[in-house]
């Protein structure tokens, strides 16, 4: 999950709760509006999303990081004296018409980068959400998939 804000700072959130190059572990990644990337992980960086990223990321914390549904929506993540970010996650009708097409896709489509093209135009004009991405481009320029794999 990601959320950029109009300040120009970018939060995401990553949790794998198993990973094939280690134990599962927890990342958030903080962009501020110059560009320089921050990534704390709980895990060694060598086996969380540092890995991939290496030099483009200009700091790494390894550190304790909570995350914890606080009800059915609510979701608070937090690292000691760093972060405290609360979240409500909201279903509408359009998030349900979008996952349940996305449910529906071939994996091949997944990494064809004109459908995901076409998928970023749609959620931003459905789900106001300004210029979105799904055929994203992470800190080292290499491609990305919206989905593991």
């Amino acid at each position: 999950m990601g959320l950029p804000f109009a300040s120009g700072h970018i939060l995401g959130l990553r949790r794998f709760p198993a990973s094939s190059i280690g134990p599962g572990y927890t990342s958030i990644w903080h962009r501020n509006p110059a560009g320089d990337w921050t990534f704390y992980a709980d895990a060694e960086p060598g086996q969380s999303c540092n890995r991939f990223f290496g030099s483009a990321v200009a700091v790494f914390r390894q550190t304790a990081i909570s995350i914890d549904w606080t009800g059915p929506r609510p979701l608070s993540v937090r690292i000691a004296g760093e972060l405290e970010w609360d979240l409500t996650a909201k279903a509408t009708p359009i998030t349900r018409l979008m996952n349940g097409l996305g449910s529906l896709m071939p994996d091949a489509l997944w990494n064809n980068d004109d459908i995901l093209r076409a998928m970023g135009f749609m959620a931003s004009a459905f789900l106001g959400a300004g210029s979105s991405a799904s055929s994203a481009r992470p800190p080292t320029d290499s491609a990305s998939s919206p989905t593991p794999g």
